[in-house]
């Protein structure tokens, strides 16, 4: 007997974990957008488990989902990391005040 034709419809049986990689790239970027000092760390350790949920969705045959996904955990996060820097930037450093422009 085969046991690997039992082995591969047992793995391929089993749902792609679409919905927890979508749960760890929306966690990252509300990490991401935190202006706290190394929160930010914490969002890109989610980002690396979403782009590695992201493959083994695309194994488990949902392409589409795992494609999409990917894109976001390599192109998206980036943005969001800064825009979060952004906002850090903004709550540390305070804005010259236009009274000693003129001065």
């Amino acid at each position: 007997m085969d046991n690997y034709g039992e082995k591969t419809a047992l793995v391929n049986s089993q749902r792609p974990p679409v919905k927890a990689g979508w749960i760890c790239l929306i966690g990252a970027w509300a990490l991401f957008l935190i202006p706290m000092p190394g929160i930010g760390v914490i969002g890109w350790a989610l980002n690396l488990a979403a782009f590695i949920i992201s493959i083994i969705v695309m194994v488990k045959g949902r392409v589409g989902a795992g494609v999409a996904q990917m894109v976001c955990a390599l192109a998206v996060s980036p943005i969001i990391y800064f825009i979060g820097l952004g906002i850090l930037g903004h709550f540390l450093w305070s804005r010259p005040r236009i009274n000693h422009l003129w001065v």
